[in-house]
C-alpha cells in the first residue's frame, strides 16, 4: 500500500558510542522494478519501528514483514531482533511504496555497560543476545510510539540540546522494549506446519472482509481449539486474534478516510464501531492521531 509522503526525512545519527538512531520518511525508489539494499550489521540488537505503511526486511535468512502490508492485512509494527554475529540486513525496495520508520541499533557492548548480570533483564538479556536473529515481536505503548514520531520532527534547537533532545527520547523506546524482554515468557518457535496453518488463517480472514468473527468459527477454520488457536496466533503475528482483526479493520478505516473521502461515521462503521467516540479513541490508540486529521490529510 501507497501512503501519502508528506515531508521527506532522513538522518542516521550516533548519538553515543553503541546507540545509533536512523529515522526516515521516504518513498522507495528504483529505476527497473524491485530492488534490494543491503548493509552490514554488527553485534546487538536492532528496534526497527514502522510507524507508516511497510517495510519488508531480512535479518540473515529471516524475513520480517513490519508494518501495513496491504490495505487489509497487517503484520506487527516493531520488533526486537538479535544479532550475536555480524550479519547482513537486507530491505526490499518497491518503487512508490512509502513508508515512516525509526530504527535504533543497540551495539552489544552498550548493552552490557553496567551489567552486573544478577537480575531479571541482565539474564534476560544475555539469552535473548546468545541467539543469533532471535526476533520478539513487541506491541509498544502508545507513549513509546509518540516518542518515536518526536524523533521525526525534533524542534528546532542548538546542537548540543537537539543531541540530548533525541537520545531521551530513543532511552524511553529502549526502555520500555528491554522491560518487554525481560517481563514476557519467551515464545516458542512454531512448527512449519503450524505456520502454514497460522498464515492461511490470516488469509482467509484478510479475504472475507469485514465478516463479525466469532473465536469458534477461526478455530473450526483453523482445525484446532480455541486455546490452541489463541496460542499459535499470538506467537505468529505478535497480537491476539482480536488485536489482528482490530488493527486490519482500523487501517482500512484510515485507508477510507485517507483516500476515499469518507466521513469519520461512516469509516467508523465500517471499522465496526457503532460509536464515533469509541472509534476515535481506538483509532488515536493505534495511530497516535485523531480520524478527523487522518481525513484532512487525505
Amino acid at each position: 500500500m501507497s501512503l501519502p509522503v508528506r515531508q521527506p526525512v532522513f538522518f542516521h545519527e550516533v548519538l553515543r558510542e553503541g546507540l545509533t538512531l536512523y529515522a526516515a520518511r521516504e518513498i522507495d525508489e528504483a529505476d527497473t522494478g524491485e530492488s534490494v539494499r543491503s548493509t552490514q550489521l554488527g553485534c546487538g540488537l536492532r528496534l526497527p519501528l514502522v510507524l507508516e505503511g511497510c517495510a519488508n526486511v531480512s535479518f540473515g535468512g529471516r524475513r520480517l514483514a513490519l508494518g501495513l502490508q496491504n490495505e487489509r492485512k497487517t503484520g506487527p509494527s516493531t520488533a526486537i531482533v538479535s544479532i550475536a554475529r555480524p550479519e547482513l540486513f537486507s530491505r526490499r525496495l518497491v518503487p512508490g511504496n512509502a513508508q515512516c520508520v525509526v530504527n535504533l541499533t543497540l551495539a552489544e557492548s552498550w548493552l552490557n555497560e553496567g551489567s552486573q548480570g544478577d537480575d531479571e533483564l541482565d539474564r534476560a538479556l544475555e539469552a535473548f543476545l546468545s541467539e543469533h536473529l532471535a526476533i520478539r515481536p513487541w506491541k509498544p505503548s502508545r507513549q513509546a510510539l509518540g516518542k518515536a514520531r518526536e524523533l521525526m520532527a525534533p524542534p528546532p534547537m542548538p546542537v548540543r540540546m537537539r543531541r540530548l533532545f533525541l537520545e531521551s527520547r530513543c532511552l524511553d523506546i529502549v526502555q520500555e522494549a528491554l522491560g518487554a524482554l525481560a517481563g514476557e515468557p519467551r515464545p516458542a518457535a512454531l512448527p512449519a506446519r503450524v505456520e502454514r496453518q497460522m498464515r492461511a488463517l490470516c488469509d482467509w480472514i484478510d479475504a472475507a472482509g469485514d465478516a463479525d468473527w466469532q473465536l469458534g468459527d477461526l478455530a473450526r477454520e483453523a482445525g484446532m481449539s480455541i486455546s490452541t488457536l489463541q496460542r499459535h496466533f499470538r506467537i505468529y503475528t505478535g497480537r491476539t486474534v482480536y488485536d489482528y482483526v482490530r488493527t486490519r479493520r482500523l487501517a482500512e478505516a484510515k485507508r477510507l478516510l485517507e483516500h476515499e473521502g469518507v466521513s469519520v461515521t461512516e469509516a467508523a462503521l465500517a471499522a465496526g464501531y457503532g460509536n464515533p467516540a469509541n472509534f476515535a479513541t481506538a483509532f488515536r490508540r493505534e495511530f497516535g492521531m485523531a480520524p478527523s486529521r487522518a481525513a484532512r490529510r487525505g
